[in-house]
């Protein structure tokens, strides 16, 4: 007969203590978990830039929206009166909400979730010359700032709030227009439409950028490998024909805004395989069309 070792049960014993012992320091470690160090989830903070495509001197308007931030129902608070609301909130809708505050946006119930009542942003440039004004507090969920620009720069918007426990984190990009050796490009992408093919439009109030009121157009040029006729420009003129790889003076003095056209004239698509738009797919497509608009500043 096999005999026991009668160690096994005090080694077991040991043992027990000793994964004990293990698990206490790892809660231990977890309760004094350092946050410090964890990154926040980003959100947007709608950032705008108007114009987004300025000239030197120019008073550029940005601006934030953060009524899309996430909800939580920690924010919610219950009431019936406003006089049950903390100061600065209101009773609406059977919840206290800071509408004063946050002007522009309701921290109201949509679901059962509110938006946080305190936000924290601050904004800054990548030119540190600019001064960029101090953000009123308590921080309106809408609302924006005026910055004199000289050159070309970007916007960040930094902070976080809580109820969820997350963060803030956008961009927008101001281009100063310093020299017209940099172009603006448009492109008109080839498309089928039906049965029929066409070059898409550019709308300027649609797909941007804002301008300057004083910026102006000095020339256009064809960067397309064939002929184009182009119209736009605030206000409209055209078509005008552009020869391949040509430049024209003939907007020039108009407001880079609006919508613009192009297109290849018949003469020009001569001797190519006519593009056939079906269900399918598209055979033989035409090149996308390319303008380059070379702008110039006003003296004010």
């Amino acid at each position: 007969m096999t005999g026991i070792d009668s160690r096994s049960p005090k080694r077991h014993a040991i043992a027990v203590l000793a994964a004990l012992a293990l698990l206490l320091i790892l809660a231990a470690a977890g309760c004094q978990l350092d946050r410090a160090g964890i990154a926040l989830r980003p959100n947007p903070a709608g950032l705008t830039v108007d114009p987004e495509l300025a000239c030197p001197g120019d008073n550029v308007g940005l601006r934030w929206n953060l009524t899309g931030l996430p909800r939580s129902g920690d924010n919610c608070r219950s009431c019936t009166v406003s006089s049950t609301c903390a100061e600065g909130f209101s009773c609406v809708d059977g919840l206290c909400c800071r509408t004063m505050a946050l002007a522009g946006g309701s921290t109201c119930n949509v679901a059962g979730r509110c938006l946080p009542s305190t936000v924290n942003m601050t904004l800054g440039t990548s030119d540190p010359a600019i001064a960029v004004p101090e953000l009123p507090r308590p921080l309106p969920l809408r609302g924006g700032i005026s910055l004199p620009v000289t050159s070309s720069i970007d916007v960040t918007a930094a902070g976080s709030f809580a109820l969820p426990l997350e963060g803030i984190s956008d961009r927008a990009h101001v281009r100063v227009n310093l020299s017209p050796d940099d172009p603006l490009p448009l492109r008109f992408p080839f498309v089928c439409e039906g049965s029929r093919f066409a070059w898409t439009l550019h709308d300027f109030t649609a797909l941007g950028p804002s301008t300057s009121d004083a910026l102006r157009i000095e020339t256009v040029r064809n960067t397309t490998r064939l002929a184009i006729m182009v119209t736009g420009g605030e206000p409209s003129r055209g078509p005008v024909r552009i020869e391949a790889f040509g430049e024209t003076t003939a907007f020039g003095g108009l407001a880079p805004r609006g919508r613009w056209f192009a297109f290849i004239p018949a003469d020009a698509l001569a001797g190519l395989p006519p593009p056939s738009c079906s269900p399918t797919g598209v055979m033989n497509r035409l090149p996308d069309i390319g303008i380059d608009m070379r702008l110039v500043c006003r003296k004010r």
